[in-house]
């Protein structure tokens, strides 16, 4: 059980007995406290959802999202009362602005059944609510990435967890999952909170900004020569406070659970094996089986970041076909820019 802390008459703090109160991610929305049911108005659920998905949000952007009208922010004002009211305590601090929600209401990201269930019918939330559902639809779900997930979900912040994997692994989209594990809004901006996801090109950020943030920061790390934002964290970040994790692929059971549930059986497999298990490229081969762009596009992307030494390497390679001996690798000074085994590697024209 979670625990918050509370201001005693000397002015310390000590843990009371006061449960967190849950969210749950999936099915119905509705607010727990010790399992039972909280009442609330509509509005104001909807409000602690955006907050605990979204995070810190003006009440300018709150109002005009749940009200659209002149008087939205006295509805507001109004809503954030009733809230306070039906949970016996202040919810927010007077005057806060942004609102931030408070400690003791977290996110719960086990269940089952369909994502905010039912929210879409609170008015001016209906196209959030859909976004929510795209983004989380294709999170690892079962498997080998559900159990790096159940792993993760014990990390506290600060902590630096660095993503690396082939292209189309899903990175985003396993750390989406990884933030509702962890009760945190989702970011792609550095926030002082919350979970923070950043990839290629890094933001212009400064080490010791990053450092002083409380949140936790999942870095894509692509394939390739290593970035000096990512040489200058790692040499920052406390050593105890960073996990560098190479993303798997989807196994065919995790696929068929999820991205190719009800295809036919010979679709998926094309769709799996030509993507190679990348949940980001199986859509792709589905939708163009014979030739995809995107991926395409992806790979020539990434090859711009290579060191000219691994470029070179992989042009002369791309001219050799059948398999490649580990003699002949060695020989076109290919094997420290390749990850494979000593049988050799199959290339085809």
């Amino acid at each position: 059980m979670w625990y918050s802390r509370a201001k005693v008459g000397n002015g310390l703090k000590r843990p009371v007995n006061d449960p967190v109160y849950a969210l749950p991610f999936h099915g119905r929305p509705r607010l727990l406290r010790e399992g039972k049911e909280v009442r609330l108005a509509q509005k104001g659920l909807a409000l602690l959802y955006f907050l605990a998905l979204e995070g810190p949000t003006t009440r300018a952007r709150l109002a005009d999202l749940l009200y659209g009208h002149r008087a939205g922010l006295q509805n507001l004002r109004v809503e954030l009362h009733r809230l306070a009211q039906a949970l016996g305590r202040e919810v927010f601090p007077r005057g806060q602005d942004p609102l931030v929600l408070p400690s003791w209401i977290r996110l719960e990201a086990q269940g089952e059944g369909v994502v905010l269930e039912g929210l879409e019918a609170v008015a001016g939330l209906a196209d959030w609510v859909f976004a929510m559902r795209d983004r989380y639809l294709a999170s690892p779900g079962s498997g080998a990435r559900k159990e790096l997930l159940q792993e993760l979900s014990s990390l506290g912040p600060p902590f630096l967890l660095v993503l690396r994997g082939r292209l189309g692994a899903g990175h985003r989209a396993f750390a989406q999952a990884l933030a509702v594990a962890l009760g945190l809004p989702f970011h792609e901006t550095l926030r002082p909170t919350g979970l923070v996801y950043l990839e290629p090109p890094y933001p212009p950020l400064a080490v010791k900004e990053v450092l002083r943030s409380q949140a936790v920061l999942v870095v894509r790390l692509d394939p390739g020569e290593e970035p000096r934002f990512f040489l200058e964290l790692r040499a920052q970040y406390p050593p105890d406070r960073t996990w560098v994790l190479d993303l798997p692929s989807l196994t065919w059971p995790e696929a068929r659970e999820a991205l190719l549930k009800g295809v036919p059986f010979a679709e998926a497999a094309q769709a799996y094996f030509l993507a190679g298990g990348q949940p980001e490229w199986i859509p792709e081969w589905r939708a163009c089986p014979e030739s995809p762009k995107r991926p395409l596009a992806q790979l020539r992307l990434q090859a711009r970041f290579l060191s000219e030494p691994a470029r070179l390497a992989l042009e002369r390679l791309s001219a050799v076909p059948g398999v490649i001996p580990q003699e002949v690798l060695d020989a076109l000074e290919a094997l420290p820019h390749l990850e494979l085994d000593l049988r050799g590697l199959h290339l085809h024209r």
